[in-house]
């Protein structure tokens, strides 16, 4: 599984605006090309350490959970984590979304009410179509919690449990962690915040263009370069997209939260 890292860092008192921007990207009722669920990852942007690696069908409704936005279940949530970490350790916090394909969609409450689904048939095959995504989900989560424990010594210390544990260790996890925490820069990441994507809908429509060559990068090394020749390719990309792309020199933009230098090769396979 792989997709697009979207990240942001926020202070407490902006958490509200990253709710409402990653409801306008990823809401189930935006109708995007954007699954509403995925991995995603609390991280300390001062020592780009993981604070909490997790999955989640609805990213706006999890994110607001955790930040005591919206009520939930004490055990469920990190919200007193959250609350204890502004409190105490930094005064922002980093934030990343693995956004998947709108084909890698999990079924939710709100997904469900947004698609009507009342007859039975449509309602299993939703089911068994978004157990699959789950699956792959939960093994993402559990490698990288793997690799987590291999770079540190232990698990996030948010995380409760190990997750699935991965059969073999996976030596391109601990890239993917550099990739989510923004230590070097790379075409992966949105070259956008999660904010100010929400309020850029031309940077909105090139990163849905951009993902299908970020999935097409999954496993093996990665470089820039080739991402760029996959790019100038891919039949998958809109051609007038493209060259508006090139044309606004979007791609040789930074990422503007990442702290290490531009990628030229690592494994990050997951």
């Amino acid at each position: 599984m792989w997709g697009t890292f979207m990240l942001d860092v926020y202070r407490q008192q902006d958490a509200p605006e990253v709710r409402d921007a990653l409801e306008r990207i990823l809401g189930p009722e935006e109708a995007s090309g954007w699954a509403t669920g995925g991995v995603y990852v609390f991280w300390n942007p001062e020592t780009r350490e993981p604070r909490y690696i997790g999955i989640t069908g609805d990213f706006p409704e999890r994110f607001a959970q955790h930040n005591g936005l919206r009520g939930s279940s004490p055990q469920g949530s990190k919200r007193k984590k959250i609350t204890q970490y502004f409190d105490a350790e930094g005064e922002s916090l980093g934030f990343t979304v693995l956004a998947l394909s709108s084909l890698s969609q999990p079924s939710t409450h709100r997904q469900r009410r947004v698609l009507d689904l009342q007859e039975p048939e449509l309602i299993d095959l939703n089911e068994s179509l978004s157990a699959d995504v789950v699956n792959e989900m939960r093994a993402l989560e559990g490698r990288l919690i793997a690799a987590h424990t291999a770079m540190f010594g232990s698990r996030p210390p948010w995380n409760v449990s190990a997750g699935r544990r991965p059969l073999l260790p996976s030596d391109g996890a601990s890239g993917v962690l550099g990739v989510a925490v923004g230590a070097f820069d790379c075409l992966l990441q949105a070259r956008r915040t999660i904010r100010a994507l929400a309020d850029d809908g031309e940077a909105c429509l090139f990163e849905e263009q951009l993902h299908g060559v970020r999935i097409l990068m999954a496993g093996g090394r990665f470089t820039d370069a080739r991402f760029r020749r996959m790019f100038d390719t891919f039949w998958g990309i809109d051609d007038r997209i493209r060259q508006a792309i090139v044309d606004s020199g979007y791609l040789d933009h930074r990422n503007p939260l990442t702290a290490g230098p531009v990628i030229e090769g690592h494994d990050v396979s997951g």
